[in-house]
């Protein structure tokens, strides 16, 4: 399997193929028992969460707060990599200009999926709220993709109870963007695009997927969708 510059295993022709085939099939909907068992995931009870924390975070503390943006982002401190530090430093300069702020993310580690974090956390005068995921290794191309699946499903699941005034959402991670960007526009909410990477031209040109793939051509569909109608678009 190829790698990138980053020593990340890149998704092969037949990988590609079988997370279309999964969306044809509708495994991402399936129980997660089901898809963990399909795919060989693996997931950590809540017995092993620090302090006895409950994976998921209780919906009752969203009801009454209302944000002046919410970020959403697949790696967060404490995680040690650029897009976590970039998110970190954004949602800090926007709760100094007075600003409530909230960060969407995965309960996990990034870089270490066996690493888990609170599920609600004020952090330098912002929250951060993270979803519960299994655990995905994101060195292997099939297993990112449904990890990206998963996130995009909890964390919009999330957005539905988040009252803000604006939403960010960094891309990649695939799917939660441009379905967040479209909950934006039903709801007439700005929506900021923080585009990091262009998919699926990326993986055009490592030639890791031809362009006529159905899978380039959904992400080029939303890829460009997110071009078009984000109300701003920074890079």
């Amino acid at each position: 399997m190829k790698s990138n510059d980053l020593g990340e295993e890149l998704p092969t022709k037949q990988e590609i193929n079988n997370i279309c085939q999964a969306f044809r099939q509708k495994a991402y909907l399936l129980p997660h028992k089901c898809v963990r068992k399909k795919f060989g995931v693996k997931r950590t009870s809540a017995s092993k969460l620090p302090g006895g924390m409950s994976m998921d975070q209780p919906d009752s503390l969203l009801t009454n707060a209302k944000y002046d943006v919410c970020i959403t982002t697949i790696t967060f401190f404490p995680d040690i990599n650029a897009t976590a530090k970039l998110m970190y430093d954004l949602a800090g300069d926007l709760a100094d200009k007075g600003l409530k702020v909230v960060v969407l993310t995965q309960n996990r580690s990034y870089n270490d999926p066996n690493k888990i974090f609170p599920s609600f956390e004020r952090i330098g005068g912002f929250d951060v709220i993270r979803v519960s995921l299994p655990s995905f290794d994101k060195n292997k191309g099939l297993t990112k993709l449904l990890m990206y699946l998963f996130f995009a499903q909890k964390s919009l699941a999330k957005v539905k109870k988040i009252q803000a005034n604006s939403f960010f959402a960094v891309f990649p991670p695939f799917f939660t963007t441009y379905y967040m960007m479209k909950k934006c526009l039903k709801r007439s909410i700005p929506f900021v695009l923080i585009l990091h990477d262009l998919h699926p031209d990326t993986a055009i040109r490592r030639k890791q997927i031809s362009a006529r793939h159905p899978l380039a051509l959904l992400l080029k569909r939303q890829t460009r969708a997110l071009m078009k109608e984000s109300t701003r678009i920074v890079t």
